[in-house]
């Protein structure tokens, strides 16, 4: 019994130790048929069960991420941050992309697999699913993204007490990290035939800001302090053209020596009104200056 014991005690740990990657549909630019998408995407998940990897697979990441797992993967590109987005939300650790390409062996698969928790890629690798073949002709080249250590099997003994079979265990990656420019150029050749009918992602929409309630209220000021200032230089041009008429009305009173006393009168009264008209624009002028200087001021105080 105290082995069983152990075991239970053990397995839980076991189990948290074992990686979950998200396993998004295979993309390829050639039209393939859904039985083959089908079997390569079994055969994918069969081999990393094998080595001791807890898939996720397309149907359950659609269900977490509350759509399609192709589209969301379309909408996020080549931003591994935003893959590794995708991946925090079904709560796996990698996130695997495959590209698939027919050729005369079979399919070829390219293998990405991103870190959720680094948001990095994390290692590549290539493998051939020859036809008719599963899960067996993907082992080795998975083996590369995740080595482990296989389970020994237990000799045969009769006494109860007997020590408990090791337990699997994940040894870390041990290949050499991807360069920098390979891993984008890989990434997005994958994303460039995410999508179903193996057409281009479209550009990710850019959205602009609407104009603020301080932006609508500078550009009505401008307005208004423009407008007056434009309005109070002409009601100034006519309180001079009133001015200078008042010159040219009382000049004739000194001009001409023969006017009688009551047209001399009648040419002053003229003369007044003149400059009372011009005293009027200039204040008409004034006040329309200082309402347009009012707008520039209270603009450049919004400022």
């Amino acid at each position: 019994m105290l082995p069983l014991y152990l075991c239970a005690l053990l397995l839980p740990q076991v189990e948290a130790e074992r990686p979950k990657v998200a396993v998004f549909p295979v993309v390829s630019r050639d039209k393939l048929d859904k039985g083959t998408t089908a079997r390569a995407q079994a055969a994918i998940e069969e081999a990393l069960r094998q080595l001791n990897v807890r898939p996720i697979d397309a149907g359950t990441l659609s269900k977490g991420l509350k759509k399609k797992a192709s589209s969301a993967l379309e909408r996020c590109g080549s931003d591994l941050k935003c893959i590794a987005g995708l991946g925090t939300k079904v709560r796996a650790d990698d996130v695997l992309l495959t590209q698939g390409a027919v050729s005369d062996r079979g399919l070829e698969l390219t293998f990405l697999v991103i870190s959720v928790k680094a948001k990095d890629m994390r290692g590549s690798a290539k493998a051939l699913l020859p036809p008719g073949e599963g899960a067996g002709a993907l082992i080795d080249s998975l083996r590369e993204l995740y080595p482990y250590v296989p389970v020994a099997k237990p000799e045969a003994s009769d006494s109860v007490a007997s020590v408990p079979p090791p337990l699997p265990m994940i040894r870390p990656l041990t290949s050499a990290p991807i360069p920098a420019e390979q891993a984008t150029s890989e990434l997005e050749e994958i994303q460039a035939t995410s999508a179903p009918a193996a057409t281009a992602l479209a550009p990710r929409p850019q959205f602009v800001d609407a104009p603020t309630e301080k932006e609508s209220s500078t550009s009505w000021l401008t307005v208004v302090g423009v407008t007056g200032a434009g309005l109070a230089a002409a009601v100034a041009g006519t309180g001079l053209y009133f001015g200078s008429q008042v010159e040219t009305t009382r000049g004739k009173l000194v001009r001409d020596g023969s006017m009688t006393q009551l047209d001399a009168v009648a040419t002053n009264d003229q003369a007044d009104q003149y400059a009372q008209r011009a005293n009027f624009m200039f204040m008409v002028s004034g006040g329309i200056l200082t309402l347009a200087l009012t707008a520039f001021g209270v603009e450049l105080a919004s400022d």
